[in-house]
This record gives structure tokens, sequence and C-alpha cells, in this order.
């Protein structure tokens, strides 16, 4: 499946963000999923406003996500409760705990 990881990035620093993707992209992969790091991605983007940043994440959720994994912190970043409500929205599937992928791969 593919997983897209939804994280807080605001207010956080470049080394933290990319140490904490790095980190939930190497564990979704190993459930045997492919992530899509939203921070990486980033990277390759030229400097946008947050509500441009935040409406490509919902079409690559929408286009490319079999289901969304929610970073610990979620609830206290506004493009994360953006993306959870898309998804309950959309009917794509919500994790918010990793152990959790297990299951999903069964």
């Amino acid at each position: 499946m593919n997983i897209y990881i939804s994280g807080p990035i605001t207010g956080r620093t470049e080394y933290d963000c990319t140490i904490a993707f790095a980190i939930k992209q190497s564990e979704v992969e190993s459930f045997g999923h492919t992530p899509i790091n939203p921070w990486a991605i980033g990277a390759y983007l030229p400097k946008l406003t947050h509500e441009q940043y935040i409406a490509i994440d919902l079409e690559i959720i929408r286009n490319a996500a079999d289901a969304v994994y929610f970073m610990p912190g979620w609830r206290n970043s506004r493009g994360c409760v953006i993306e959870h409500d898309f998804c309950e929205k959309q009917g794509i599937s919500i994790i918010e705990k990793i152990s959790d992928l297990k299951e999903v791969s069964e």
C-alpha cells in the first residue's frame, strides 16, 4: 500500500523534520509498504504558502495514498487536522499507530 505520512512541520526545525519523517518513512517501509514522505517532496518544491503546500498534499493524498499515517502530535498541527478531515470525508484509511500498519498489510 502507498502510505502518506502526515506530521507536524510548522514551528519545527528543518533537522527535526528531516529526522522525524525519515524515521517514519523507514518504519512504513519495514512493514512492506511504500511511504509517501511530504517533507522529502517539499524539498523539490519552490517556496510556497502554507495553503499551497496543503493543497498539494491533499492532491497527493487523493491521487496516490491508500492510507494516511498520522504521526504523534498531529492534532496540534493545523495542516495535519486539515489532512485528517479530508481523509474522513474522502473515505481514505487513517492510521494513528505505526503498529497498526501490520494489520493493514495482512
